[in-house]
């Protein structure tokens, strides 16, 4: 027998708590039954509101009381992806990270001297040397991303 997971992501959160929601679900076998949920607002506020009650009791009342509500048919991932306005659109998808996902490689210009682009084999960059550690704030600022460019998928940043 295979332990059900829910795990419930938050766009937002702080570092290590979407980051472990998104591995977890990543590293569980796939022959386990498992469910990925990802939020705005804040972390916590949507768990124990009626979205977050609802989503859970469903999980609970199908895996631990064998109730026939449904939850055999629901989507692996749900994704409330924001939009402007702190509006956030319920997607469903049949897995993570998504299938169809373009990974593009993007500048991070300190200078904001170049628009929002893909990076470009020329481009220089200068990495830390092994060893050393930045002690500095560093802001990241980029001119509105274009509409076509924009996905809820995973941000990584080397």
């Amino acid at each position: 027998m295979k332990t059900p997971l829910l795990t419930c992501a938050n766009w937002g959160g702080q570092g290590i708590h979407p980051r472990g929601n998104f591995n977890g679900y990543i590293e569980t076998p796939a022959d386990t039954p498992k469910w990925l949920e990802a939020r705005g607002d804040s972390h916590w506020s949507l768990f124990s509101s009626k979205y977050g009650l609802d989503l859970q009791k469903r999980f609970f009342d199908y895996h631990l009381k064998g109730v026939r509500n449904g939850w055999d048919r629901q989507p692996r991932v749900l994704l409330n992806v924001r939009h402007p306005g702190e509006r956030f659109v319920l997607r469903h998808e049949n897995e993570w990270p998504i299938a169809r996902t373009q990974w593009t490689k993007f500048c991070l210009d300190p200078a904001r001297s170049k628009p929002w682009r893909p990076f470009h084999p020329h481009d220089r960059v200068e990495p830390l040397t092994p060893g050393e550690i930045c002690e500095c704030d560093i802001e990241f600022v980029t001119s509105s991303i274009p509409a076509a460019a924009r996905r809820p998928e995973s941000v990584s940043a080397h």
